[in-house]
């Protein structure tokens, strides 16, 4: 009867350690499950023109596109005038339920009105202050996401002044747990006097990401070249990300591109949307840039269509980039 009721107690003992041994692995493989970062969403942020989300120009069909692609969406419309004003868009009621039944996170893009107004605002403390009081105003508006800077053209002595702008701006942005993010140019090869405003070093500690606007390669050029070249958008990736983690950085991509006429020393804007109608006019070829050279006897030209843009992305998600950023909806081709 004895060794009846060891045998017994032993066969509890096992099965109750067995079952010890099994809860303790469960919470030990729990703890390290729940220190294990969420994967971060890629952003697809889309620039829009404010004329495309008002009533008058609102296309539902489109933006039903539009809003199943796209995370975020950046719109003009915003710029702000050098006594700190702010100017706000009218917006479609549809565009608005559309982004808010969608959860796209809806950016105002602000910009300077003029180069004038933005060197007049940076240098005044007065204007300033009017200016964040309008941004506060601003996000308290419930489909806002958050603010979308796209100050540029100014030269390289007034990046200063932005910093200091950048760290009135976050403080109040932060307050209200939405982003700040801007819009830079692109550090390698492309004009210093233009690139040298946005001082990334001293940016990076105010801004969630920043898009760097890998387009308009050699801009004013007055002999045909690409709008973009993935060599140069890799150069200026490879650079950024010694300043800033990857997860900040969005890569920007065209959806256009120039074509130059003979004789002529400037180039026209093309639109990735009427490539169809090139194709019935113009040779057509893959350029080592990654772009679409066009040649007729008329002229020649380069546009970055969607195999650029393709290469673009693939170019941001090999890098482990934040996301990508295209200029502009609109333009690009159903």
């Amino acid at each position: 009867m004895e060794t009846k009721l060891w045998t017994s107690r032993k066969f509890i003992f096992r099965h109750f350690f067995l079952f010890l041994v099994s809860i303790l692995f469960l919470i030990s493989h729990c703890r390290e499950s729940s220190s294990v970062a969420p994967e971060q969403k890629t952003i697809r942020l889309g620039y829009a023109l404010h004329s495309r989300i008002s009533g008058k120009n609102f296309s539902a069909a489109y933006w039903q596109k539009v809003f199943s692609a796209y995370t975020h969406i950046a719109a003009t419309g915003y710029c702000v005038r050098g006594n700190g004003r702010l100017q706000n868009p009218e917006i479609s009621p549809l565009f608005l339920r559309g982004i808010q039944e969608n959860s796209i996170h809806y950016l105002p893009l602000v910009n300077f009105c003029s180069t004038a107004d933005g060197k007049i605002l940076l240098q005044s403390e007065e204007y300033v202050h009017v200016f964040l009081n309008n941004v506060r105003l601003l996000l308290e508006k419930q489909f806002i996401a958050g603010i979308h800077l796209d100050f540029e053209y100014l030269p390289p002595e007034f990046s200063t002044h932005y910093i200091r702008l950048l760290e009135k701006l976050t403080p109040e942005i932060r307050k209200s747990q939405k982003s700040l993010s801007a819009a830079v140019f692109p550090p390698v090869d492309f004009n210093p006097r233009l690139s040298g405003f946005h001082d990334l070093v001293k940016m990076e500690p105010y801004l969630d990401f920043i898009v760097i606007m890998t387009y308009d390669y050699q801009s004013g050029s007055a002999e045909p070249v690409p709008v973009t070249r993935i060599d140069w958008a890799q150069k200026n990736i490879e650079y950024t990300l010694k300043i800033l983690p990857a997860e900040k950085i969005l890569l920007g991509i065209p959806a256009y591109g120039y074509y130059w006429k003979n004789f002529s020393r400037s180039g026209t804007v093309i639109l990735e949307k009427n490539l169809d109608l090139y194709k019935k006019t113009h040779r057509m070829e893959r350029d080592s840039s990654g772009c679409v050279h066009l040649v007729s006897g008329k002229g020649n030209g380069y546009l970055a269509d969607p195999t650029t843009r393709q290469l673009m992305r693939n170019l941001a998600a090999q890098y482990r980039l934040g996301g990508w950023a295209m200029w502009r909806l609109g333009f690009e081709k159903s």
